[in-house]
C-alpha cells in the first residue's frame, strides 16, 4: 500500500540551525511500522550532516483517499 509522508528535522550546529523537510510517497509492506518509516527517512536525510537531528514533525498516512 502507498503512504504519503512528511518529515521535518532540525539540526543545531556551531554555525546556526538547519531545518529540512521531506515529503513523498512510499510503499510500505504488510507488517511495516511507522518507526521503520521514520528511521529510514531520518537516515536518508541525515546523510552528510553532523549530529542527531530533532524531529519537529512526522506524518505518515495512506496516500489513497476515500479508502
Amino acid at each position: 500500500m502507498r503512504y504519503h509522508f512528511v518529515l521535518t528535522l532540525q539540526w543545531v550546529t556551531p554555525n546556526g540551525t538547519i531545518f529540512q523537510t521531506k515529503d513523498g510517497t512510499a510503499t510500505i509492506q504488510p507488517g511495516g511500522t511507522r518507526d521503520n518509516v521514520l528511521q529510514n527517512l531520518i537516515a536518508q536525510m541525515q546523510e552528510g550532516k553532523f549530529g542527531v537531528p530533532t524531529v519537529l514533525f512526522f506524518s505518515v498516512e495512506p496516500n489513497e483517499l476515500g479508502v
